[in-house]
């Protein structure tokens, strides 16, 4: 018997002290290609042999100790440049001019531990010197000795955000009642240093701040811009109203970005440390899940950063959080990989770990009872319905899918597998198609609508029913403002020693790539400078560089660009402010080339260093808003199943994850190819499917044909009987419905070049379901025509009487002869080959003489089916009820012999 290679197959469930159950240790057997002393090697070696796990110190509530928070905190390149910012715009207050920022990210992304640190350095001077971080350092040491006054509002701790400003302020929420502004303007002036105001959602709270706080809070930012306050807001995805994003607060607040990928560099370097020989294996084990595993699509590099974490629980990190606030990814992964260094390689640490985790907090969440009730019941009973060697498994997935569930989408079978790393690696469609009856057993076995069953692209998409708020994930992101660090411009120009005339025309020459004359002497040769200076400013002016970079989607935003775009705006944007202030005749000719000619530090080498930078940042500039577009295009369009073009959609969307990219013309050539192949390629899949699917006549024709048939007519006056089971026709009408909407005559092959979608909404996988139509419809008509003659022979003997006494009745020759041929034939237990309407109206007016239905006399079903599996007999007994009548009736099961001697 073939076995499928599980997680954890052949370990029993671990149990600790406290009761609790962890996830086991993995062992996962495997067959690596490549070179086989290689693949023996990478099969013994352990997590541990891999990385070196680091302890994380964990802090929850990073207010209640400052210092601490600051100490544990571990800076990246880009959160450096971050607090360096924040700290910067601190020390530039003054005693009429304020500051309001906000920090945006997902949750759990560690904005309030960057809040609490920055408010620590702020008030403690003697933490300042312990930072070591070289950036974060610098910018602190421009806040001097001073010790600034920091108030902590903690969101959620009140019914309003006026009583916990309040709180925080020391004050009286009565006394300031109608303007808080005053309140903040009063705590500020009893300070000789600036006031802080650190606005964040408290640690300890159970739900949602589901309140509007967006137009306080852009009261509080306008009165802090007025006066020596600086307020940092954590901007959490319930700040946002019903409607979307708090525009009051985008317009009031600096807003700044905390991208998750800082969690997955602090993991990479400080948590799980790794050198070039454990990166090299990484990268074998890598491309052998990416082998043996369906559906292991995640990066390499998302992969390399957080081994041994599954790359999956990095993206519903921020979900769990929703209904867990003490759930963040950085602790959880300290916790479990300490325990995991001890696995095999390649046994990651999976969604059934993250569920172990946090289910004592998730069963204390209001809206999580049903589905947790529901998750219980499947446990209990639908569980035991798995083969046995199957149910460990059974219970890992059960895991896996409610995690899964928390941000509302669910899995298919595939993405299960490959979340839980459930494959077998002769036959990984088995693995699939295992898992898929898993999953299908459960959603028969689940409390009716506690865990849905929707039809996907992938296939069948599971998920329990779990209520997720509609802001949920989506508000920060929506409220990031574009954000790039800019120099301020110079006040002074340092004095350096004057250029000669031949000197200044040469640096004319050098700035604007043109022949000019040698020297500036002559009053033609000045003409003759100024126009071309005037031309190179004209041309910098309509490229509008700077300004372009400036309106870039924040996917761009990295150190590196920041740094070079700062470098461009200090060379060439300082020269063309000299250039402008000549050109308005502000200042002279030659004081304008020296101007410029100093940026660059008088050398042609600095020229061409910093002209050299100019053409990168063009470049990036250029192309970044096709690669976003792209990338977002990407992500939109749907799963074809076809391997050309999701390679290729793979392989576009790994290069378009680093940003840096950009700078390589080899890249970028290489991506675009593969956009064009992917996007030709993917529109003639999709055009030919819509085109076909909702301009499909055959189809309409065949439906047409198949409702003129006599067995149509059958079908439909048969389902007008009281006594049948209505299902049928509810079916067939759903369907008919559907095949009349579907219809488009939009030019989808021009709509295709902008998004991957046609306007109708027509989706791939609707061409499976409307192709089948028909034939659907005939199986449904000779399903119904089968249920409803088993009824009517269930009331064989009564309808044969009523229906000899309509014939005894006054009446036309032809009812009286159609009336007494149906008698006979119930009375010998047979029925016509087509009912005719004439027929079905005679067999209700004999239904209606019935007036007490007689017992219905049957025997139970199963005797002559021999070996039936467990589903095989339930859905033969669903059949045989559906055949009952539907009219209240006494029904008496009989066994065989005797129902064959009445």
């Amino acid at each position: 018997m073939k076995s499928i290679n599980y997680c954890a197959l052949s370990a029993a469930r671990a149990t600790v002290k406290n009761g609790s159950n962890r996830s086991p240790p993995r062992k996962l057997p495997v067959h690596i290609p490549g070179d086989s002393k290689t693949n023996l090697k990478r099969a013994q070696e352990k997590v541990k042999d891999l990385v070196e796990a680091q302890a994380l110190a964990e802090l929850q509530n990073f207010a209640e100790n400052p210092s601490r928070a600051l100490r544990s905190y571990l800076f990246t390149d880009a959160t450096a440049d971050l607090f360096a910012r924040w700290l910067d715009a601190l020390a530039e207050l003054s005693n009429n001019r304020g500051a309001a920022h906000a920090l945006a990210g997902l949750r759990g992304v560690g904005k309030s531990h960057m809040l609490a640190a920055f408010g620590a350095l702020a008030a403690f001077p003697d933490l300042r010197s312990t930072v070591k971080d070289a950036h974060v350092a610098a910018s602190a040491r421009r806040l001097l000795n001073y010790r600034y006054k920091v108030a902590h509002v903690e969101r959620g701790t009140r019914q309003t955000l006026h009583e916990e400003l309040s709180v925080a302020l020391g004050g009286d929420c009565e006394t300031w009642k109608t303007e808080p502004s005053k309140m903040l303007s009063f705590a500020a002036s009893m300070s000789d240093t600036p006031l802080i105001v650190v606005i964040d959602t408290a640690f300890e709270r159970e739900n949602r701040v589901e309140r509007d706080d967006g137009p306080l809070l852009s009261e509080l930012s306008s009165a802090a811009k007025l006066q020596n306050i600086f307020i940092a807001l954590a901007l959490d995805d319930d700040i946002a109203g019903a409607d979307g994003v708090n525009v009051s607060i985008s317009d009031s607040f600096q807003i700044d970005y905390l991208d998750p990928e800082h969690l997955y560099k602090i993991t990479d370097v400080h948590l799980f440390q790794k050198d070039d020989q454990s990166r090299a294996a990484l990268h074998d084990l890598y491309t052998t899940l990416r082998t043996i595993v369906p559906g292991f699509n995640w990066s390499e590099r998302r992969f390399s950063a957080i081994y041994p974490m599954h790359p999956l629980i990095a993206e519903i990190a921020s979900a769990v959080r929703l209904y867990v606030p003490n759930f963040a990814f950085l602790p959880f992964a300290s916790a479990a990989g300490a325990h995991a260094i001890n696995r095999p390689a390649l046994s990651l640490v999976v969604l059934d770990e993250v569920f172990d985790r946090t289910e004592r907090d998730l069963r204390r969440v209001e809206k999580l009872k049903d589905a947790l009730s529901s998750y219980d019941h499947l446990a209990k009973h639908a569980v035991a319905q798995i083969p046995i060697m199957q149910r460990l498994q059974a219970k890992l997935l059960l895991k896996g899918l409610f995690i899964l569930s928390l941000d509302g989408r669910g899995a298919t079978a595939r993405e299960l597998g490959a979340a839980m790393l459930l494959y077998d690696e002769q036959r990984p469609a088995d693995a699939i198609e295992r898992i898929a009856n898993m999953l299908k057993v459960f959603a028969e076995a689940a409390p009716a609508g506690t865990l849905l069953e929707i039809e996907d692209e992938g296939g069948l998409r599971y998920g329990f029913d779990i209520d997720v708020p509609a802001d949920y994930s989506s508000a920060s992101a929506a409220l990031v403002e574009q954000f790039v660090e800019t120099a301020p411009a110079p006040t002074e120009t340092p004095c350096a020693p004057r250029l000669s005339d031949e000197e200044l025309a040469q640096w004319a020459s050098l700035l604007t790539e043109r022949s000019l004359p040698a020297s500036i002497t002559e009053p033609d040769a000045r003409d003759q400078v100024r126009a071309a200076l005037a031309e190179w400013q004209k041309s910098w002016h309509a490229e509008s560089l700077l300004k372009n970079f400036d309106a870039l989607p924040d996917e761009g935003l990295t150190t590196r660009v920041s740094n070079l775009a700062s470098a461009v705006r200090k060379s060439f944007g300082r020269a063309s402010e000299a250039l402008d202030a000549m050109l308005a005749k502000t200042i002279s000719l030659e004081e304008g080339i020296e101007r410029a000619a100093t940026v660059f530090n008088n050398s042609q080498e600095q020229l061409e260093r910093n002209r050299e930078q100019l053409s990168q940042l063009r470049l990036f500039v250029r192309e970044l808003p096709e690669r976003v577009r792209i990338a977002t295009y990407l992500s939109l369009a749907e799963t074809t199943h076809i391997d050309e073009i999701e390679s290729a959609r793979r392989e576009l969307l790994d290069i378009s994850e680093d940003v840096h990219n950009l700078f390589d013309t080899e890249s970028i050539n290489r991506f675009n190819l593969l956009w064009r192949e992917f996007h030709e390629r993917y529109t003639e899949h999709y055009v030919n499917l819509h085109d076909g699917t909702l301009r499909d006549e055959e189809r309409q024709r065949a439906i047409e044909e198949l409702t003129r048939t006599d067995e149509w007519r059958e079908f439909e006056s048969l389902s007008q009987l009281q006594i049948v089971n209505r299902r049928y026709l509810e079916e067939a009408t759903r369907l008919l419905d559907l095949a009349c909407r579907v219809e488009c005559e939009l030019p989808t092959r021009q709509l295709l070049e902008e998004k991957p979608g046609c306007a109708c909404r027509f989706r791939l996988t609707f061409a499976f379901t409307l192709s089948r139509i028909p034939q659907d419809l005939a199986d449904i008509m000779e399903r119904a025509r089968a249920a409803f003659r088993r009824t009517l022979l269930f009331l064989n003997a009564p309808l044969a009487i009523a229906l000899d006494a309509l014939a005894r009745k006054d009446g036309d020759e032809e009812t009286i002869t159609r009336a007494r041929t149906l008698s006979g034939m119930f009375a010998q237990g047979t029925v016509p080959d087509i009912f005719t309407p004439a027929d079905v109206s005679l067999i209700e007016k004999a239904l209606d003489r019935m007036a007490t239905p007689p017992p219905v006399r049957l025997e139970l079903p199963g005797s002559d089916y021999g070996l039936l599996t467990r589903d095989e007999l339930r859905a033969r007994l669903n059949q045989w009820l559906d055949d009952l009548p539907s009219e209240p009736a006494l029904v008496e099961v009989m066994e065989r012999e005797k129902s064959k001697s009445k």
